[in-house]
């Protein structure tokens, strides 16, 4: 059950949302819950349509972003998409075992397979994906801009946190470099206690973050 009341109808959602509404109604003969209940908020439904409409004409195909939407829905609890890519999975001919595998964070296809896990390694970690994860999307042929599209499809907010990582990174580098010279009779105990809290920060960044709790809205069951 919804925490939002969802507008029934298109006629009750605010009228700057009806126009995109009834576009959505009439290029799959029905407007789901979720499109209903972001007509509340005009912009952020033209926002949403307006990003994932640019997606749909990038590099990756359908059934791939269909796979990766299905991979984070199960991560993060949300059975309305599950139901609704469950659905479209089957509309672009993947097979119950390819959207099993889906859910699971992969793919009965090789190449997919390093996109979905790649989505999934971005969605339990909040973004913090080491250096070889991105390689690892490379070998399997895709390119960095699918690497982009795959990162936007999860979270658009995943890229600010790997260019935040690579900053965080630059600016310990060249705050080690500016830092003036440490007078001799503190150089070993600083060296010590500079070890213990890198130590203990690499520690930090290397583990992998808790797995997303489902802090979003609870929507309806496709029907």
């Amino acid at each position: 059950m919804s925490r939002i009341a969802i507008p029934a109808t298109i006629d009750m959602a605010p009228p700057a949302s009806h126009t995109a509404l009834k576009a959505i109604e009439r290029q799959i003969g029905k407007v789901p819950n979720i499109y209903r209940l972001m007509a509340l908020s005009p912009r952020s439904l033209e926002g949403h349509l307006g990003m994932f409409g640019a997606l749909e004409k990038g590099k990756l195909s359908p059934q791939t972003r269909n796979r990766i939407a299905l991979a984070v829905a199960e991560i993060d609890g949300c059975e309305y998409c599950l139901s609704a890519h469950t659905f479209i999975g089957h509309h672009l001919k993947l097979d119950d075992a390819e959207i099993k595998a889906n859910r699971e964070g992969g793919s009965t296809d090789p190449r997919a397979n390093a996109a979905v896990s790649f989505a999934a390694k971005l969605t339990r970690r909040r973004g913090k994906v080491a250096a070889e994860d991105i390689d690892e999307v490379r070998a399997a042929g895709y390119g960095d801009d699918e690497i982009i599209e795959i990162i936007l499809h999860v979270r658009p907010e995943h890229l600010d946190e790997l260019s935040q990582q690579r900053r965080r990174y630059r600016h310990r580098l060249s705050d080690r470099e500016s830092r003036p010279a440490t007078p001799p009779k503190h150089t070993e105990h600083r060296g010590r206690v500079r070890a213990r809290c890198e130590a203990a920060l690499a520690k930090t960044l290397s583990a992998p973050a808790a797995p997303t709790q489902d802090e979003t809205l609870t929507f309806d069951k496709l029907r």
